[in-house]
């Protein structure tokens, strides 16, 4: 086995990708629900070319990669992770 780091890029002005506890499925929620409190959707300038402006700041905010380490072949969490281009949510878990 093999010791090492995985790093998942999302390319694209609206991807963004974080980690979070997913043991507690209100966890995402709640993350998801302060990010469409801080950034809401319908009131930015760029809302009036492509009516996605919150999704382009949300993935500002939260960037578009992550970096997991691999200790003995096997991530070293579990990967609970949100990625939202165009204010689309979906939850994946990674397995090596």
């Amino acid at each position: 086995m093999c010791d090492g780091l995985c790093c998942v890029y999302l390319h694209g002005a609206t991807a963004s990708i974080v980690i979070q506890d997913n043991w507690d499925a209100s966890v995402p929620t709640d993350v998801v629900d302060l990010l469409r409190k801080l950034i809401p959707a319908g009131v930015w300038l760029h809302d009036r070319q492509a009516g996605n402006g919150d999704a382009h700041l949300k993935a500002g905010l939260v960037g578009p990669s992550e970096t997991i380490p691999v200790i003995e072949g096997t991530l070293a969490t579990l990967v609970g992770s949100m990625r939202s281009p165009n204010r689309a949510i979906a939850q994946m878990q990674l397995c090596v």
